[in-house]
């Protein structure tokens, strides 16, 4: 069952209660224009009965549907006592406002001998037999009833809907339409109103009351909320009054039409946007009238949409005048008020074969111009966006069509886009890895291809190799100046983001196949090192390189650079046995490593550095070389980012602390504390 609520129904059937409890007066006054100094006192006095409020306001509800929608919105009202009348029906000829004045004068008002709520029931019977029978056309459609009555208490409602669900159960399951049944309790004292309730898979049912005074304008308002309109004022509209005053007035007038003419989306920062007051049931706009000029045409805005309206109040005087004067070929402007306390216009009033329409003009830049420049931002500014990329991103994942109807291309498609946006910086700033596309190609066009050979992959790694060359002679980044911001300027900061960014890239096509992920393994280093044999002749080259710093703890300036130099080629030489170049990965994970807490092994030692390193498991282990060291009591502990320089002068002063003997007064000292001058006790006696 679809949801009844606000939903715009093109069949409506009213059915009128014609009892004699509507001929109770409604206390609304019956307003006439006489001569003042014919009138009489009994002129101001007349009221309307509650029969002749309803018949206004089904009229206005009916007419108000006449003129915004086409003939294909149909009502039909009947009238029901013992016998039911038929005021106007589904027929074209009879969905017009002459045919409603002469059916409900023909009828006249009730009669005295017709009272209680029975008297709609055949009227209700017969109101869905109108609607069955305009279903034969329109299967599965959504109908509506608006029954006018005077009920005692909600059990009187709900006998009403149980009449309407009755005939529906009467249908065939094929031909079974759905009802959005309203009733309208007309009544001062019982206020008896229920919000909309569900009978049955195809029954929905309000009850609503209404004061007789109310029920002309109500009965009005509700086309409102059941064919989704909205109103707008027009004020400061000028008329001239009667030739003899000499002057004119100020008058407002209000127009109803479409709620689509008044969308906040379109008209966002205008002050008067369309709301719905808290106690009232109108939606309305207020816009200014504005003098048409006699050449403004090329003042003319884009007009965006179009809408058939109506006057509220037919009758008045401010309503026809405007109405004439738009039915003589006049257009009339609309300006509203801005918020930040400008005036824009924003819609015409105008007339075409006799009907009125009102234009909604384009607010702001015209939908029909030339859009703007992708690189103009907000307010002017000149944006980075990475709009050749996009260009050529946009021609590789183009669609064709296919031979078959299967879902096959369309996977394909939504994996291809995937692969190209899983890292897909938007602006130029953001972006290292695709700003030097010339020492990245072919990695960055080869990870894209949903498959890769092995050829693929080795093209791959000699790129991640030549990055690792660059860095090693500290080369700068062939980078645009616009990339380069704070911190970003420094080649170390540099590599890193570059790094970083690269490892994402190769990471989001890591899923793509096996191949790919070999790609990624590079990067991070966790293909190397294989080779067991390799590993431990580092691991002992490494060894043997710090057991020859303690046996030279005692050289000199001159040997110790030659120690350094000698410590180099032992590490190349390490490098060189393993049989590729380290992964700068895995370097970089290294010097991040250097800032956790110092491992210490269960002996109490603390590892190198280089200690760190991810390594194959090795017959040698590492607690071998490093509880070989000279000083096995006394170890050096190495502090975070230390040079070989600072660690070399610490273990010299480790070694020369063990070539004296400690002073006695700090080895005896209490609490860090020695008394100087102290008495010693010999032979029984005091010597100071």
């Amino acid at each position: 069952m679809a949801n009844f609520k606000n939903l715009v129904c093109k069949e409506c059937c009213i059915v009128i209660d014609h009892g004699s409890h509507f001929l109770e007066l409604s206390g609304s006054k019956l307003e006439l224009e006489s001569n003042a100094k014919t009138s009489q006192y009994y002129f101001t006095n007349l009221q309307k009965s509650t029969w002749t409020c309803v018949v206004e306001g089904i009229v206005e509800y009916c007419r108000i549907i006449y003129d915004l929608f086409p003939p294909s919105y149909k009502v039909a009202v009947l009238c029901s006592d013992e016998t039911v009348t038929n005021i106007s029906t589904f027929q074209d000829d009879h969905q017009n406002t002459n045919q409603l004045l002469k059916g409900f004068g023909d009828l006249g008002p009730p009669l005295q001998e017709y009272e209680g709520t029975v008297s709609v029931f055949p009227g209700v019977e017969q109101g869905a037999e109108a609607l069955l029978s305009k279903t034969k056309d329109n299967v599965n459609t959504i109908k509506r009833m608006i029954v006018v009555t005077t009920i005692h208490d909600e059990r009187d409602s709900k006998s009403i809907s149980n009449v309407v669900w009755e005939m529906q159960n009467h249908l065939e399951k094929s031909k079974v339409f759905d009802i959005d049944l309203l009733v309208v309790n007309i009544s001062k004292d019982n206020k008896v109103s229920h919000p909309r309730l569900r009978v049955s898979p195809h029954l929905e049912v309000t009850t609503i009351t209404l004061k007789p005074n109310q029920c002309s304008e109500k009965l009005a308002l509700l086309t409102r909320r059941h064919y989704n309109l909205q109103s707008t004022i027009v004020t400061g509209i000028p008329m001239k009054e009667e030739q003899h005053s000499g002057m004119s007035s100020i008058y407002s007038v209000e127009m109803i039409h479409l709620a689509a003419a008044h969308h906040n989306v379109d008209y966002p920062d205008l002050k008067s946007a369309p709301l719905l007051p808290k106690k009232s049931s109108r939606s309305s706009v207020t816009l200014k009238w504005c003098t048409p000029k006699t050449n403004s045409s090329h003042e003319l805005q884009t007009c965006v949409g179009t809408f058939l309206v109506t006057p509220t109040e037919v009758n008045s005087r401010p309503a026809a005048c405007l109405t004439m004067f738009l039915l003589q070929g006049r257009t009339v402007m609309l300006e509203g008020q801005k918020k930040s306390g400008g005036k824009v216009m924003t819609h015409m009033l105008s007339s075409h074969g006799g009907e009125l329409f009102i234009h909604v003009l384009a607010y702001g830049r015209s939908p029909l111009e030339d859009p703007p420049s992708i690189t103009e931002g907000i307010g002017g500014r000149v944006t980075d966006y990475r709009i050749n990329d996009f260009g050529r991103m946009m021609k590789e994942t183009r669609l064709a069509p296919y031979e078959s109807i299967n879902d096959d291309p369309n996977q394909l498609g939504i994996n291809c886009l995937e692969r190209y946006s899983k890292h897909w910086p938007m602006v130029i700033s953001d972006t290292l890895i695709f700003n030097m596309q010339a020492n990245l190609n072919p990695l960055l066009t080869l990870l894209l291809k949903p498959v890769l050979q092995e050829k693929d992959v080795q093209e791959c790694t000699k790129v991640i190799y030549k990055l690792q060359a660059m860095e090693s002679r500290n080369d700068t980044l062939p980078l645009p100046i616009v990339t380069l911001k704070g911190k970003a300027s420094k080649k170390d900061e540099q590599y890193k983001s570059l790094w970083s960014e690269l490892e994402t890239f190769i990471q989001g096509a890591a899923s793509t196949s096996p191949m790919h992920e070999k790609v990624l393994l590079c990067l991070r280093g966790t293909h190397e090192f294989t080779d067991s044999k390799n590993s431990e002749d580092k691991i002992n080259s490494e060894a043997k390189s710090w057991n020859e710093s303690d046996r030279y703890q005692n050289i000199n300036v001159r040997e110790n650079s030659d120690l350094k130099r000698l410590k180099g080629e032992l590490n190349e030489g390490s490098r060189k046995s393993v049989g590729a170049p380290s992964d700068p990965r895995k370097r970089r994970r290294t010097s991040e490593s250097s800032s956790k807490p110092v491992d210490t092994t269960p002996h109490g030692k603390v590892l190198p550095e280089f200690s760190t390193l991810e390594e194959p498991p090795s017959k040698v282990k590492k607690t071998d070389w490093v509880t070989t060291d000279r000083f096995t009591n006394n170890s050096t502990v190495i502090q975070e980012q230390s040079s070989i320089l600072s660690i070399w002068m610490e273990h010299k002063k480790s070694a020369a602390s063990q070539l004296h003997e400690e002073f006695i007064g700090r080895k005896e000292a209490l609490n860090g504390r020695y008394e100087l001058y102290r008495k010693e006790i010999v032979d029984g006696s005091e010597q100071g």
